[in-house]
């Protein structure tokens, strides 16, 4: 929603032409111990309240009426494992709820288990994240514009390095949604 100042430096505008997002990601913040608590402390079910904020307010915006499917960002496997959820499908399954946009599962896989992107600087971010994904489904139709959903957005990296899969499938309108942005 903010665009004030510059959000996802790194962000590809020639392949991700929108972000979309709720909040501005701060440390210390109400909403990072929110997104915190969703994705390392086991409660999955915020992942869906914050989700559903973020539908509400994304009824307000005239990208509702651009977005054909959501499609969360996946995580690996082994992370699944770990924890039991996908937070991505969480937030994407409140949004959905809110505006009635399809959710689009394995329309991107993470192929790599990469290490957590916290903590890391931009440049080891996109070198974190390359070549993480394969394209799952294999016809995606033209025309389609898809909102690829993750918790927070930082340098745009991991947006980036997924879209591009998007991308080479044949998606060219793609949206970035998220809780928040830092």
């Amino acid at each position: 929603m903010g665009t004030d100042r510059i959000i996802a430096p790194m962000l590809d505008k020639s392949i991700v032409q929108q972000v979309f997002f709720g909040y501005y990601f701060r440390p210390d913040s109400p909403i990072q111990q929110l997104i915190h608590a969703m994705k390392y402390q086991g409660f999955p079910t915020l992942g869906v309240r914050l989700g559903e904020r973020i539908g509400e307010r994304l009824m307000q915006s005239p990208l509702i009426r651009q977005i054909d499917w959501l499609i969360p960002m996946p995580i690996h496997g082994s992370r699944f494992r770990e924890r039991r959820y996908n937070q991505s499908e969480r937030i994407a399954k409140g949004i959905a709820s809110r505006t009635g946009i399809a959710i689009v599962h394995n329309a991107v896989k993470r192929e790599i288990r990469t290490v957590p992107q916290a903590g890391l600087n931009a440049q080891q971010r996109t070198d974190n994240i390359k070549d993480a994904f394969i394209a799952g489904k294999k016809y995606i139709p033209d025309g389609i514009c898809v909102g690829l959903v993750d918790d927070v957005i930082t340098t745009g990296a991991t947006i980036n390095e997924c879209a591009r899969t998007l991308y080479n499938t044949g998606v060219k309108n793609i949206v970035a949604i998220s809780i928040a942005a830092a």
